[in-house]
């Protein structure tokens, strides 16, 4: 036993308490809680059972009471849950239908950005080759002005970019 070597990390700090005896109560709470019909004819049928048809008239309608009750509360949650999912249902759907406008608008820019782009290229191009034109044929002026607005708007075109 001397050869077993004691451990570097041994998993527990040494500040642990040992348990208490001592018993914690334990709150019961009915099951008709926050049914005040369903435990009136249950107080009923427990002390007046005669009145109500006997013990076993009276007990079929206490449980038959307590069961309605429980599926009222089951089915008023399941309203709550329902209406709450609603909710966010339509919020979602707001915020889609938002993003929705939001993207059909960048569509209907970019498809405007395409054609200023196109008529900026073609312009400036078709200027340019006017300009060289006239260059040529002695009307220097004007053809270099030419050049220079067609040069402009072939830059202007290619700073409105790929329309990403």
């Amino acid at each position: 036993m001397a050869d077993i070597p004691e451990p570097r990390d041994s998993g527990s700090s040494g500040t642990q308490q040992p348990a208490t005896a001592e018993i914690v109560p334990v709150e019961r709470v009915s099951p008709l809680e926050g049914l005040p019909i369903a435990q009136a004819v249950e107080g009923l049928a427990a002390t007046r059972f005669k009145s109500m048809g006997g013990e076993i008239a009276a007990g079929l309608l206490a449980a038959s009471f307590t069961q309605l009750s429980y599926d009222l509360q089951s089915a008023r949650q399941d309203l709550l849950d329902a209406q709450k999912r609603l909710r966010e249902v339509e919020t979602e759907l707001s915020e889609t239908r938002i993003t929705s406008a939001v993207l059909e608008e960048r569509v209907k820019s970019i498809n405007r950005e395409k054609h200023r782009k196109n008529l900026c290229l073609t312009s400036g191009t078709l200027l340019f080759g006017i300009g060289v034109e006239f260059s040529r044929n002695r009307l220097v002026a004007v053809g270099l002005t030419l050049i220079a607005f067609g040069v402009l708007l072939v830059f202007l075109g290619w700073s409105f970019g790929d329309g990403k």
